[in-house]
């Protein structure tokens, strides 16, 4: 065999490899898709949901929160709080919340907007946790709350942000300022995805 038909067999080889490549990652995504699409959208039966709701005033922002509660709860529910923050720099409160399917088990679930750090340095974040927290008691009356059962998760960056908030419970150098500050910034348990070690629920009543 000639060098020259050595390199057109050779080409062609790489060619069809290439292609088949190309034929597989395109059936993956189309399959994958539907089944992504699925587990993203959770139905949430009989749900009152309010959007924006501000919780803090800080140097002219407002911070909000998205608040998903049963509609017909029969008594107080109690809260989850959830925190998105990747890598403490991006993340919005209307990403994938994996605790909402917790509504239709009589649960309120609450997914907050926080600082991030390219707008405020550490321990802004933390404050902003801890903000949320004083805002779900102050408005546990109104919005059904039972103010003495508060969780807290996240994911990533905001698994940090939720271990540090079930472990520094009055705390003042961490507290921030703001309005609401007469309630208490503990919350009862919580949970972290994706921390450097693998770490299940935890119950930090006594935190």
């Amino acid at each position: 065999m000639t060098q020259k038909n050595q390199q057109v067999r050779f080409r062609f080889g790489r060619n069809a490899w290439l292609a088949i490549i190309i034929l597989a990652v395109a059936l993956c995504s189309t399959t994958t898709q539907p089944a992504l699409a699925r587990r993203r959208s959770v139905e949430i039966a009989d749900a009152a949901i309010e959007r924006d709701l501000v919780y803090k005033r800080i140097n002219g922002r407002e911070l909000r929160l998205d608040l998903y509660r049963p509609q017909n709860a029969s008594g107080p529910s109690p809260v989850i709080l959830w925190i998105n923050a990747g890598g403490w720099s991006h993340g919005r409160k209307e990403q994938h919340i994996p605790v909402i399917s917790f509504v239709n088990d009589g649960y309120a679930v609450t997914s907050i907007e926080l600082r991030l750090s390219g707008e405020a340095p550490f321990p802004a974040q933390i404050e902003d946790c801890k903000a949320a927290v004083r805002w779900l008691r102050a408005n546990a009356a109104k919005y059904s709350f039972d103010a003495d059962r508060i969780s807290v998760g996240g994911h990533s960056a905001g698994g940090h942000l939720s271990a540090l908030l079930g472990t520094s419970g009055g705390v003042q150098e961490l507290e921030g300022s703001g309005d609401n500050m007469s309630y208490s910034s503990r919350v009862q348990s919580g949970v972290r995805w994706s921390l450097p070690r693998r770490i299940g629920p935890l119950d930090w009543d006594k935190a």
